[in-house]
C-alpha cells in the first residue's frame, strides 16, 4: 500500500466535513452506537480500512465493543488467531504509543497472525487505559515484507509518511476519548444527581410525621428519585385497600377506573408478593392490547435485579387487562412493600405497593428500578412510622413543645401545670351539688267540686275569681227524666191514697159481712203500704233533684277559668270535677317533679342529713325570675309515676315563711335542690359519669 500518500489524498473540503460531523456526533448526549457508527465510518473512509475495530477496557481486559467489516480478515473469537491477536492488542496498550504491524510480523509486544496491516492507537487517560482502536488494511505490492530479524526494511520517506498516518489517528482517535471522557463525566452527573435527589427525597420523606403528608411526597418526590413519569402508592388500610396518593394529583378519585385498576395491582401484589416489570403491547384500532410476555432485554434485566423478576401472567392477568385501554403505560412496575420476614413463623407481612409507570418509553433502565426497590422500601418505613406515631397520645403537644423556644416552652409548661392542677382541683376539690327540677307553685287546702247527680249545666252563679261561702249556690242542673219520675209518683201517690178513702167510707158506711170485712181490712192495708212505698220514693226523688242545684262545699276562691264556656248547656255525669276552688288563707306548698335518675341524690342527701335538718331549695317562680326564694323539703315520695315528660318523682316543698312569694296558685317554678358537696368533677361532669358507668362500665 502506498501510505504515504493516505493524507494527502484526502480532499481538505471533504475532511473539514468529516471533522464537523464528528463534533456533531461526539457530543455526550449522542448514543454510543450512533457515535460508534459514525466514529468507524470516518475511520474507514479517511484511512482507507478493510475493518475496523474499537476495544474498551472491562474489568481490565480489553473487550470488543464495535466492529466494522471485521468478517472479511478472518478474525472471530472461535479463530485461532484470536488469542495472538488479543495478547498483542493488550501489550499495545500497555505500551501506551500507537503503532503500526505489518501483516504476521512478530515484534516483542506480540505477533501480528492475520494477513492484515494493523494500526494500533491506545487511548489512556492519565494511568489508566480507555480502551484501543484498530485498523486493519490489505497488503499493498509495493510493501517490502520484514527480513528474519523481523527488522522493517522501509526508506526514510515511508517512516515519516508512517509517522505522519498514525499521527493523524491519534488525532481521529482524540474524539473517542473525548467521547468517552464526557460520557462518562455525564454517567457520574446523573448518578450525582440521582443520588442527590434520593438523599433529598429519604430526608424529605421522613421529616413528615403525617400519613397523607408523607404519601405525597413518597408519590411527587420519589417520582423525581426514581426518573419516571407517575408514581402511585396503595396501601393496606384494615381490611381494604386504598390508593392513598398518585403524582401530580393531590387528590384520588376511588370511583375513577384508573385508580381502581392501580388498587386490583396493588391487591395482586399484597397477596402474592411478587414485584411485576411488565411492556405494554402497542394498541391496535381493531383490537385491544393484549398481555405480552417480557422480551429478552427485558428478561435480562428482570434477572439481574429481584424487583424485575418474570411473574406468570396469570398472577396480574386479569389487573392488567382490567387496566383501561385509553390510560395504559407504555410500561409498568410494581414493587410490593412488606415488612421482613417474622423469624418464628417465616411469614412476610405485606403492606402495600409502589406502582411506577412510564407512558412516553417504554425504557426503564436496571438502575431506575433499583432505585424504584430502595424507594419503596423508604416508603413503607415512612408510611409504618407514622401509622405508629399517630397511635401515640398526645403526640401533637409534644412535638409543638420540642419545636418551640424556651419562652414558650415556658409557657407551655406553665398551660400544663395549670391543667394537671386542674385536674387535682376537679377530684380534691368539692362544692354543693343543686339538681334543678320544675314544679309548681299550688294551695293545699284546695277542694274539687263534683256532679252529684247526671244533668245538663241549666245555670252557673259563679266565676273564676268569685269568694264562696259554705253552702252557697254555685251551680243549677236539669235532669228531666228525674223530674217526669217525679210527677208519675205524684200521681200514684195521689191515686193510692183516693183509693184508701175510699175503702174507709165503705167499711164505715154499712154493715159488711165478716168476709166483706176482711177484704176491706186488707185492701186498706195494701194501700197504706203503697203509700208508705211511694212517699219514700218521692223524697228519694226529691233528694236527687234537690241535688241538682250544686252547693260549695265549703268557702274559698274560685280557681277553675272560663266555667261558662267549659260547662254552660253541657251534660255531665255523677261524679264529673266541675270547678276548683281553693283557700288562699290555708297552707301553701311547692310540688316538684323531680326526673328520676336525680331522685337518688336527694334521698341519699335527705338520710344524711341530721335529726330535724331538712334540704333546703331554692326557686324562682316564672312570673319573677329575678327574686329568688328559699324553701324544705317536706316529702318525698316512695314510688315513681310516668308522665308525658317520662318518669317523675313528687316532692313537697314548704316555703319559707319569713320571705314568701306571692301566691298565685298553678304558677311555674324553677327549682335547685342542694343535694350536699361533691367534688368538682363529678359536679361538673355528672351525667357524663352516668353515662360511663350505666352504659359501659356496667
Amino acid at each position: 500500500m502506498d501510505s504515504g500518500t493516505t493524507v494527502s489524498t484526502l480532499d481538505s473540503e471533504r475532511r473539514l466535513a468529516l471533522l464537523q460531523y464528528m463534533f456533531r456526533h461526539s457530543r455526550p448526549q449522542v448514543g454510543p452506537q450512533q457515535f460508534y457508527q459514525a466514529f468507524v465510518g470516518v475511520l474507514v473512509e479517511v484511512f482507507r480500512a478493510d475493518a475496523v475495530c474499537i476495544w474498551t477496557a472491562q474489568s481490565g481486559k480489553l473487550r470488543l465493543t464495535k466492529a466494522a467489516m471485521l468478517d472479511v480478515t478472518g478474525l472471530a473469537p472461535n479463530a485461532d488467531c484470536w488469542r495472538p491477536h488479543e495478547q498483542l492488542l493488550e501489550a499495545v496498550a500497555l505500551r501506551g504509543g500507537p503503532l503500526r504491524v505489518a501483516p504476521g510480523e512478530s515484534t516483542v509486544l506480540g505477533v501480528n497472525p492475520l494477513e492484515f496491516e494493523l494500526l494500533l492507537v491506545p487511548l489512556i487517560t492519565g494511568a489508566s487505559v480507555l480502551g484501543l482502536v484498530e485498523l486493519l488494511r490489505a497488503v499493498s505490492v509495493n510493501v517490502i515484507s520484514p527480513d528474519a530479524d523481523n527488522t522493517p526494511d522501509t526508506s526514510q520517506d515511508e517512516n515519516e509518511a508512517l509517522a505522519l498516518e498514525l499521527g493523524d489517528l491519534r488525532s481521529w482517535c482524540e474524539f473517542l476519548q473525548d467521547y468517552f471522557q464526557s460520557r462518562e463525566m455525564a454517567v457520574q452527573a446523573t448518578q450525582t444527581r440521582s443520588e442527590t435527589a434520593f438523599r433529598t427525597f429519604a430526608m424529605r420523606l421522613h421529616s413528615v410525621q403525617v400519613k397523607h403528608e408523607a404519601a405525597l411526597v413518597a408519590v411527587n418526590e420519589g417520582r423525581q428519585a426514581i426518573g419516571c413519569e407517575r408514581v402511585s402508592l396503595g396501601w393496606a388500610v384494615g381490611q381494604r385497600t386504598k390508593l392513598l396518593a398518585a403524582s401530580g394529583h393531590e387528590s384520588v378519585n376511588e370511583r375513577s377506573n384508573v385508580v381502581q385498576a392501580l388498587i386490583r395491582l396493588t391487591n395482586v401484589a399484597i397477596q402474592s408478593g411478587e414485584a411485576l416489570n411488565y411492556r405494554f403491547p402497542p394498541l391496535k384500532p381493531e383490537e385491544g392490547a393484549a398481555i405480552a410476555p417480557l422480551t429478552n432485554s427485558d428478561s435480562n434485566a428482570a434477572a439481574s435485579n429481584p424487583a424485575q423478576q418474570q411473574v406468570p401472567p396469570e398472577i396480574y392477568r386479569a389487573a392488567i387487562e382490567a387496566y383501561p385501554l385509553g390510560e395504559r403505560p407504555q410500561r409498568l412496575l410494581v414493587v410490593p412493600m412488606g415488612d421482613r420476614s417474622n423469624p418464628k413463623t417465616g411469614v412476610t407481612k405485606r403492606r402495600g405497593a409502589l406502582i411506577v409507570e412510564q407512558f412516553r418509553s417504554d425504557s426503564l433502565s436496571d438502575a431506575d428500578v433499583q432505585r424504584a426497590v430502595l424507594v419503596a422500601e423508604q416508603v413503607r418505613v415512612a408510611l409504618q412510622r407514622t401509622e405508629l406515631l399517630a397511635s401515640i397520645p398526645f403526640l401533637a403537644f409534644w412535638k409543638r413543645t420540642t419545636e418551640t423556644t424556651w419562652l414558650r416552652r415556658a409557657g407551655q409548661l406553665a398551660l400544663l401545670l395549670l391543667f394537671t392542677a386542674g385536674v387535682v382541683a376537679l377530684v380534691t376539690v368539692r362544692m354543693e351539688m343543686r339538681l334543678s327540677s320544675d314544679g309548681e307553685l299550688l294551695c293545699e287546702s284546695r277542694r274539687t267540686v263534683f256532679a252529684a247527680e247526671d244533668g245538663i249545666v241549666r245555670e252557673i252563679l259563679v266565676r273564676h275569681g268569685d269568694t264562696l261561702d259554705a253552702g252557697q249556690k254555685v251551680l243549677v242542673l236539669d235532669n228531666l227524666e228525674l223530674t217526669a219520675r217525679h210527677r208519675e209518683l205524684s200521681g200514684q201517690l195521689l191515686q193510692t191514697r183516693e183509693r184508701q178513702r175510699s175503702l174507709e167510707a165503705s167499711r164505715s158506711g154499712q154493715r159488711l159481712t165478716e168476709r166483706d170485712q176482711l177484704t176491706l181490712q186488707t185492701g186498706l192495708g195494701e194501700a197504706a203500704v203503697a203509700i208508705e212505698h211511694l212517699e219514700q220514693q218521692l223524697q228519694r226523688m226529691q233528694e236527687r233533684i234537690d241535688r241538682l242545684v250544686v252547693l260549695a262545699p265549703e268557702a274559698g276562691v274560685v280557681t277553675s277559668w272560663n266555667l261558662d264556656q267549659s260547662l254552660l248547656h253541657r251534660p255531665v255525669r255523677q261524679g264529673d270535677a266541675l270547678f276548683q276552688q281553693i283557700d288562699p288563707s290555708g297552707r301553701w306548698a311547692i310540688e316538684l317533679n323531680i326526673v328520676e335518675d336525680r331522685s337518688g341524690y336527694v334521698a341519699r342527701r335527705m338520710s344524711e342529713l341530721a335529726e330535724g335538718e331538712k334540704l333546703t331549695v331554692d326557686f324562682v317562680l316564672a312570673t319573677d325570675a329575678e327574686t329568688r326564694f328559699t324553701g324544705t323539703v317536706r316529702e318525698l315520695a316512695s314510688r315513681t309515676d310516668l308522665t308525658a315528660a317520662g318518669h317523675i318523682v313528687r316532692a313537697i316543698v314548704d316555703l319559707d315563711p319569713a320571705k314568701s312569694p306571692p301566691l298565685r296558685d298553678g304558677t311555674e317554678v324553677n327549682a335547685r335542690l342542694n343535694c350536699g358537696p361533691r367534688p368538682v368533677g363529678f359536679v361538673l361532669f355528672r351525667e357524663l359519669i352516668e353515662v360511663v358507668f350505666t352504659y359501659l362500665w356496667y
